[in-house]
């Protein structure tokens, strides 16, 4: 018999008219064995991790590996495990494209398509200098969007306008130029931070000769294909875990203005609301500064310690609240300043960030990992569409993000044991 809560996210599933949670499981399950290209025989995570990953019920998960394995893309083995199917059928393995390579749609396997994008690098916290950052979601999106247009024969030409901020909009108007000079067929604009950059990219693309895709972290206003992730319902699976590791309340610390904080602090309060909790049962403590740049990730961690020394003292008490920081930066700005005042997470509170950057694993930070690799190969199948068959209506793919657990967000039964040193 399904617990309460299984049956409350099923009932609020089937009133919003979204897929079944095991079939949103599934989708991403299968996603990630083709887009990883693991082997026949790859062991995949049990049950239980998979619950976890997804912020599902054991039950919810039992249905969707039923349903991976009637399709051949998983197999069980009794008391080893579940493993990639040994006999994966072959329409597991063809492309997406396979159906535009002959025929009304060869003209698309020499398609051109140019890609924009201004997180290829990131200037270093003095803001003097850019970096790589290998966490940030460009080399994954991008990469899985040019093996899929590459796929179907076509090629890229890829812009990287991220210079510095104040020159980011000159930037990103040169590499239009550049790319229309190169006779592009179609155009992708990928994590651009704000609404103002895509609407000056408009205002030289002439979009019903060349077709422009945006793939996005969250939110855009502009009525153009897009590829995004939703952070309302990463934000839900946060918090639900959280609530599963016994966390009594939960707290949303956003020390910086964000667009999309809105939709991750509703995100908690539907998994408060889906546990039968009260509205008290979640705080929201936000900050009011705002960013002088996106890119300087020192300036948003300094922000986040500064909003946590004042708020720690109400904060963490004798329970273990749950905290959902709004993305990495914010968390690992918190974890700096409860260090500092002697407190551990894991021992003292719980927390889960957005973004799984590169330092939370080191930190042992849990994250809520984007879908960016499955972000790139969708924004190729809008971009294929947009040239084949296109419409006056604007698509739109959301996909999920991914919950990894870490240290941060395991509730310790001692008081042993060690600690990061938090930089």
């Amino acid at each position: 018999m399904p617990s309460a809560e299984a049956s409350n996210i099923q009932k609020r599933v089937r009133k919003s008219g979204a897929a079944p949670a095991c079939q949103v499981v599934a989708d991403a399950v299968r996603s990630h064995v083709r887009l990883a290209n693991l082997a026949p025989g790859t062991r995949m995570p049990s049950h239980r991790q998979l619950a976890l990953e997804h912020g599902v019920t054991l039950g919810t998960v039992q249905q969707a590996v039923a349903r991976l394995v009637s399709e051949g893309v998983l197999e069980t083995q009794a008391n080893r495990g579940l493993y990639v199917a040994r006999d994966r059928r072959q329409s597991e393995q063809s492309s997406p494209f396979d159906t535009h390579r002959t025929g009304a749609h060869s003209q698309v396997v020499a398609a051109h398509i140019g890609i924009i994008s201004p997180l290829a690098t990131l200037w270093d916290e003095t803001m003097t200098r850019r970096i790589q950052d290998p966490s940030e979601p460009l080399p994954p999106t991008i990469g899985a969007m040019e093996r899929a247009i590459g796929e179907c024969g076509g090629s890229t030409a890829f812009r990287d306008t991220g210079g510095h901020p104040e020159d980011q909009m000159e930037f990103t108007r040169q590499a239009v130029r550049d790319l229309l000079d190169q006779g592009i067929d179609a155009l992708a604009l990928v994590i651009v931070p704000d609404d103002v950059i895509v609407n000056a990219v408009l205002t030289q693309v002439d979009t019903s000769r060349i077709p422009v895709v945006l793939a996005v972290s969250e939110r855009c206003r502009v009525p153009l294909p897009r590829v995004c992730y939703d952070g309302r319902i990463a934000a839900l699976k946060a918090a639900q875990h959280l609530l599963s590791q016994g966390c009594p309340r939960l707290v949303f610390f956003a020390p910086f203005h964000a667009e999309w904080s809105a939709d991750r602090l509703e995100g908690v309060r539907d998994a408060a609301r889906l546990n039968g909790r009260s509205e008290d049962a979640v705080t929201s403590v936000q900050g009011e500064g705002v960013l002088e740049s996106v890119y300087d990730l020192g300036e948003q961690r300094e922000l986040a310690s500064d909003l946590a020394v004042g708020s720690l003292p109400t904060l963490i008490g004798n329970d273990i609240p749950g905290i959902v920081a709004h993305n990495d930066h914010a968390a690992i700005g918190f974890m700096k300043a409860a260090e500092t005042r002697g407190f551990r997470a894991g021992y003292d509170y719980l927390i889960i960030g957005f973004d799984d950057h590169s330092d939370s694993r080191n930190l042992g930070l849990s994250s809520m990992r984007p879908p960016f690799g499955d972000m790139g190969r969708e924004c190729a199948k809008l971009l294929l569409e947009a040239l084949t068959s296109p419409s006056n209506v604007p698509k739109q793919v959301s996909l999920h993000s991914h919950l990894v657990v870490r240290e941060s967000s395991r509730k310790c039964i001692n008081s042993g044991g060690n600690s990061h040193d938090i930089h």
